[in-house]
């Protein structure tokens, strides 16, 4: 507005922020402002840097709507949320893979050698069986794993003493029945 006087010009609420400008001559400030040039019905926040310039004696003013300058922090604000939010999916997919590999699958097959075991099926271990004893993790599963193959192997060799011992009974029946018929 230049050559008009706006020294006694109002903000929307009636204060009279141009003389308080040329009161304090060097700040910041915020006031409501309704542009009625540009047709404007209603208030916006704006937002003053003022310096008092000595060699001229002027007052140098500069003034932006605060929607203005937080446009870019909002814009800025809402990538970081969505980065976050798709970072979060990833890491939890990671997770999830990573929870299978070490936790789920080995307590899978683990329960499975149990229900084996359960039901009477002792068998020698295969190469998976050998595979799995031999990855080691050190972790809790890990002693888990070790403990039921433990618990399995001397299980399978009391069975095999079991049938041994049987057999050699059968034998020694069959030969005390021989014995005792001729």
């Amino acid at each position: 507005q230049e050559g008009t006087d706006v020294s006694e010009a109002k903000d929307s609420s009636g204060h009279e922020f141009i003389t308080e400008i040329l009161e304090t001559k060097n700040g910041i400030m915020e006031y409501s402002w309704v542009n009625k040039m540009k047709g404007e019905t209603f208030s916006r926040k704006k937002i003053d840097v003022y310096n008092y310039y000595e060699g001229w004696k002027w007052i140098v003013a500069s003034s932006s709507y605060i929607e203005e300058l937080m446009g870019t922090a909002d814009q800025l604000r809402n990538f970081m949320i969505s980065a976050f939010f798709i970072i979060s999916v990833l890491l939890m997919a990671v997770l999830y893979k990573a929870s299978m590999r070490l936790v789920i699958n080995p307590v899978l097959v683990l329960s499975g050698i149990i229900e084996e075991v359960s039901g009477g099926e002792i068998r020698e271990l295969s190469a998976g069986d050998l595979e799995l004893m031999n990855y080691e993790t050190g972790d809790e599963i890990d002693r888990l794993k070790k403990t039921l193959f433990t618990f399995r192997s001397k299980l399978r060799g009391i069975i095999m003493k079991v049938q041994q011992i049987i057999e050699e009974i059968a034998t020694s029946s069959e030969q005390m029945s021989a014995t005792s018929e001729s």
